[in-house]
């Protein structure tokens, strides 16, 4: 019988006897394919198998030259499965899907390919085997990963949108409540429709700010103020048969180091995961505390110390004794297929410890369950902005707010545009327009010496607020320049320019706020300063 090593109708020409030249780079060149190939006679005593199939069938019982298939429970497995001996002669191909392939007790879809080559009683079966690629857990985090990119990418140039959209509106809505002639009921409806705006802008702020991806800033922060600003969004975005309720600590909350983003993701995916433990509804309870724990009576991972708790509790289902262990791997998860990735506590328990905290669950079947976050105070007693609170004091305010200078507005947005142009001149200022960053240069490179100030927005088309800020620095490094964003504000990596500019102002704005920042970039000394502001007359109490 001639060399079995590989059938002859495989390689035609080929006569070389093993252990040549010729024969060894035969093998080479098998050991170079990814898929797994194993030739068999008719007996299934192993002739050849190449490195991929030596770790395809990797166990106790590895693949032997010679030794029947019988002694390899995977091979024989999937030769039962293939029906083998049920091939005819010679030059038969046979293309199999699916077949499954036991390996450490797992069944693994593969795809076999059988030729049969010689004559009866010298047959040779070599078997090309391929497994089926399913996206594997490192995959399936990368989708997610990039699934979660685009929605915030798109939930950014949403938010962007709707926040011009909501600024030209409270805009409107303010010089309308300017108008002393206002009939008072039509006054009190505006003033409600104007408190509706404003916490659509906020809501929209907030909704933002669970989408950004931005690189981590432990700052001293109040996390109860966090934790009250993820009861307020639940409220308006999940199933209201679901009672949201935050309970703030007896005493103000002690600050603590924590990247702000972070913690809202990590606190959002515990309340997301308390949501999904009441599918008929229940109530979910946020509290703060502060606690002082002391070294006799902790237990690891506890720490004696100062430290703040943050509890997220459900009246759910419950988590029973034996998974309680499991709660944080990565990818475990109770819920049904498509429902859940098994990552939210994994990475809400990462964001905890990488904070210097820990996190303890409570739970039993029937009686919901609580998640306990302790992070150690920060020694500081600045903490980050306060909360907002939706409240205006509207265009009728102080005439120290108005000005006589004149202000480029740059932004693509006409109906913001629009507003801004008739807000800013019903306080006395001079206003020139630019659609978009390219003319916005032009007419800067035109007037400058006219422009007092510019108010420029950051997301254009053709030239951006960042690039159209370069420019005209390069024009004149002095400009005072007011940046607007309705959505990202984070500067580009490595753009010195964003420290030149005089602040940022994210739509919606409260307007008392936009003109009070005005004059204090225009009123500031500085070689920015065209002029001095013309005298105004003295306040009448307007």
């Amino acid at each position: 019988m001639k060399d079995p090593l590989l059938p002859e109708d495989r390689l035609p020409h080929d006569e070389t006897p093993p252990g040549t030249a010729a024969a060894l780079s035969r093998e080479h060149w098998c050991n170079l394919m990814a898929d797994a190939i194993v030739c068999l006679d008719e007996h299934r005593r192993i002739h050849f198998f190449n490195q991929a199939a030596g770790k395809m069938f990797e166990s106790e019982f590895p693949l032997t030259l010679g030794k029947p298939a019988e002694h390899h429970p995977q091979l024989h497995g999937l030769l039962e499965e293939l029906h083998l001996q049920a091939f005819a002669g010679a030059g038969t191909h046979r293309a199999l899907r699916h077949a499954k392939l036991q390996h450490t007790g797992v069944a693994r879809p593969v795809e076999v390919s059988v030729t049969v080559s010689g004559a009866p009683g010298e047959r040779v079966f070599t078997l090309v085997i391929r497994e089926v690629q399913r996206p594997g857990p490192d995959q399936h985090k990368l989708y997610l990963a990039q699934k979660q990119q685009v929605i915030g990418a798109l939930a950014g140039g949403v938010a962007h949108d709707f926040n011009n959209l909501l600024t030209a509106i409270i805009c409107r809505l303010e010089l309308a409540l300017a108008d002393e002639r206002l009939h008072e009921e039509t006054r009190i409806w505006l003033t409600q429709a104007l408190d509706s705006a404003r916490r659509g802008g906020e809501l929209n702020t907030k909704l933002l700010s669970f989408s950004r991806h931005a690189e981590t800033k432990p700052i001293p922060v109040n996390v109860a103020r966090l934790a009250e600003e993820a009861a307020f969004i639940l409220r308006r975005t999940i199933d209201r048969r679901i009672q949201v309720q935050f309970q703030p600590p007896v005493d103000e909350a002690w600050p603590v180091l924590a990247d702000e983003d972070q913690f809202r993701q990590m606190l959002m995916n515990l309340c997301l995961n308390a949501r999904d433990a009441m599918p008929d509804g229940g109530e979910l309870t946020l509290r703060c505390a502060n606690r002082h724990l002391e070294e006799a009576l902790v237990h690891p991972p506890q720490r004696a110390g100062d430290f703040v708790q943050i509890t997220v509790a459900d009246t759910g289902c419950g988590i029973p004794p034996e998974l309680l262990t499991r709660l944080l791997e990565p990818y475990f998860t109770t819920k049904e297929f498509g429902k859940g990735a098994g990552l939210g506590l994994t990475i809400a328990n990462h964001v905890v410890v990488e904070h210097g905290g820990w996190m303890e669950v409570d739970s039993q079947p029937g009686q919901g369950s609580q998640f306990h976050i302790f992070l150690p105070r920060a020694r500081s007693a600045t903490t980050g902005p306060g909360k907002l609170s939706g409240r205006h004091s509207g265009l009728g305010g102080s005439r120290l707010l108005d000005g006589r200078e004149t202000i480029l507005l740059v932004d693509d947005e006409h109906p913001f545009r629009s507003v801004m142009r008739a807000m800013l001149a019903f306080r006395g200022y001079t206003v020139l327009e630019a659609v978009d960053g390219a003319e916005a240069v032009q007419r800067y490179r035109d007037a400058h010496s006219q422009i007092d100030l510019i108010l420029l927005d950051l997301q254009m088309p053709r030239m951006n607020g960042w690039d159209t800020l370069d420019k005209i620095l390069e024009i004149n490094p002095a400009a005072r320049v007011l940046l607007l964003s309705g959505g990202q504000t984070d500067p580009p990596p490595g753009r010195a320019s964003a420290d030149q500019a005089n602040g940022i102002i994210s739509k919606p704005f409260d307007t008392v706020v936009m003109l009070r920042t005005l004059r204090e970039i225009l009123d500031k000394p500085g070689p920015g300063n065209r002029r001095s502001p013309d005298p105004l007359p003295p306040e009448s109490g307007k």
